[in-house]
């Protein structure tokens, strides 16, 4: 009888290590609705990535996003990476391009990529479309929401973030409701910022307060206008160039703009496009050429006026449109001598007005060069110049007085304000009264010299403060924690002298180095 009768057989297990690969740094959140027109922007992704690793967005971006980015703002003359000039950098300038198609972009979608082993972190911003359209009003500078689907998403349990459709300029309503952006906190009345230190996606920045509110249609009749029904379809034809984005098997070449239009414009020629999107010919030329590549705004009205849309204007998938071929209207002696006689009867009507404008404006009124109404009517270009300068004359000659007594005022006021309380230009009043002006400026300069050295030192009194009840509890004393002891409202992340202040502060209470950080820690556990 065998001995292995009766017994079951298993596969054999090897012994080698199997490989493992190598884990990310961050959390590799998936992103939120890829492939659709609410798919989420960059700064959202960053926003979120912080709130998962429960740090602000402050400290996610100094410790992990800035050592992987190459900013030479951050780096000291050897080229190495310092915490501090972080902390101390202006990151309001770069959240404004992170959802953008240039360098700043790029920095930041590969240190992301980078810490959470992510390949799809490129399609959060506008890069894929980098070829076709130009870097400069892409991006709104400031921030723009729609309440309703942040109260729809919180109802209906989804995560919330951002969409990369809210941060395209040419974008001022939702699709989805049918109702404008905002771009204020019903709060605070604060504007909206895309990305601050302490970000939450549907949350404002500056007073915390959720922003989700239940859906406000908007008037009828506004809905029924013609330019209501373009902005609807601006905003549709930018969603659908999002969706397309993670399904595009290659970006498209600078080529294809000029491609494009060529094709369009085959028999009309490029004039009669210009003329029926109402842009100037050599812009549209230089696009046809190849020379330059569109806005992303003049992009949209150029499809809206041609009657396809932006997926179907790049893939040439739309033989040529039927455009108007209207005869240029050339300027005729008649034409030109009837626009002469109007700005002749305008320069004649402004040498009776009070006060008498300046020649200059005169020619922006006519709608003719300053060179021009200098050479046919340089009379009466004179006799208004003429009596501006009496104009001026007779209220510069009690205006010394009233600059006298704003020298008594409390607080003194700026040189801005008071040019803008008199009406005049910062250079009138320094001509005539260079003095006082000199003497006004260094005031409001001290002044404001004074408040600052009271606001540090009471910040000064309140860090102290902070710090030695913390110490006293056995906490160690951070930058964080004493953020939330003291009255400021702003956040001491960021500012220079306090990080240097709260370092002499330590230094003071025998606080030195990470290892004691590190024992404190250990007693609050």
């Amino acid at each position: 009888m065998q001995l292995t009768e009766g017994l079951s057989v298993y596969e054999s297990w090897s012994s080698a290590a199997s490989a493992l690969s190598r884990p990310s740094r961050l959390y590799p959140l998936p992103p939120m609705h890829l492939g659709t027109a609410e798919s989420e922007s960059l700064t959202s992704y960053i926003a979120r990535l912080a709130q998962a690793h429960n740090v602000t967005v402050a400290a996610l971006f100094a410790l992990e996003i800035a050592p992987l980015m190459k900013q030479n703002s951050f780096r000291d003359r050897l080229g190495e990476f310092r915490a501090r000039r972080v902390v101390i950098s202006s990151f309001p300038q770069l959240v404004r391009a992170i959802n953008g198609i240039g360098k700043t972009a790029t920095d930041f979608v590969r240190a992301i990529e980078t810490l959470t082993q992510r390949s799809d972190i490129g399609l959060l911003t506008m890069k894929p479309w980098g070829s076709v359209f130009a870097k400069c009003h892409l991006l709104r500078l400031s921030h723009a929401a729609c309440f309703s689907c942040y109260e729809e998403w919180r109802v209906q349990g989804k995560i919330i973030c951002e969409p990369l459709l809210w941060a395209l300029e040419a974008v001022k309503m939702c699709p989805k409701h049918d109702q404008p952006l905002s771009r204020q906190c019903s709060f605070c009345g604060q504007r909206l910022m895309a990305l601050t230190s302490h970000s939450r996606p549907g949350y404002c920045s500056r007073c915390g307060e959720w922003l989700g509110t239940l859906t406000v249609e908007p008037p009828h009749h506004a809905t029924a206008t013609d330019e209501w029904k373009e902005t609807r379809w601006w905003a549709r034809a930018a969603g659908e160039l999002i969706a397309a984005a993670p399904s595009l098997d290659c970006p498209p070449a600078r080529e294809a703009i000029s491609r494009a239009i060529r094709s369009q414009t085959h028999s009309a020629g490029v004039a009669s496009l210009a003329r029926l999107v109402r842009m100037n010919g050599s812009t549209a030329g230089f696009w046809q050429r190849g020379n330059t590549v569109p806005e992303f705004g003049r992009f949209l009205k150029m499809c809206f006026h041609l009657d396809v849309s932006p997926l179907q204007f790049l893939s040439h998938e739309v033989g040529p449109a039927v455009l108007p071929v209207t005869p240029r209207r050339k300027n005729t002696p008649w034409s030109n001598q009837r626009r002469r006689d109007t700005a002749k009867r305008i320069l004649e009507s402004a040498l009776h007005e009070d006060p008498p404008p300046l020649v200059k404006s005169m020619a922006i009124r006519t709608g003719c060069s300053l060179r021009t109404l200098q050479k046919h009517y340089s009379s009466l270009c004179h006799a208004l110049a003429k009596r501006r300068a009496a104009y001026i004359e007779a209220s510069i000659h009690d205006l010394g007085s009233k600059l006298e007594a704003i020298l008594t005022e409390q607080p003194p006021p700026s040189f801005k304000e008071i040019a803008l309380r008199f009406g005049h230009a910062k250079g009138t009043l320094r001509k005539y009264f260079s003095d006082l002006v000199s003497a006004l400026v260094k005031r409001f300069i001290d002044h404001r010299h004074t408040e600052c050295l009271a606001r540090r030192q009471r910040l000064e009194n309140e860090i102290r403060q902070a710090a030695l009840s913390l110490q006293r509890a056995g906490r160690y004393p951070s930058l964080q924690r004493i953020s939330r002891c003291i009255t400021q409202t702003d956040s001491l992340v960021g500012n220079e002298w306090a990080c240097y202040l709260l370092k002499m502060i330590r230094n003071e209470l025998g606080i030195r180095g990470t290892r004691q950080a590190v024992n404190f820690r250990r007693l609050e556990r």
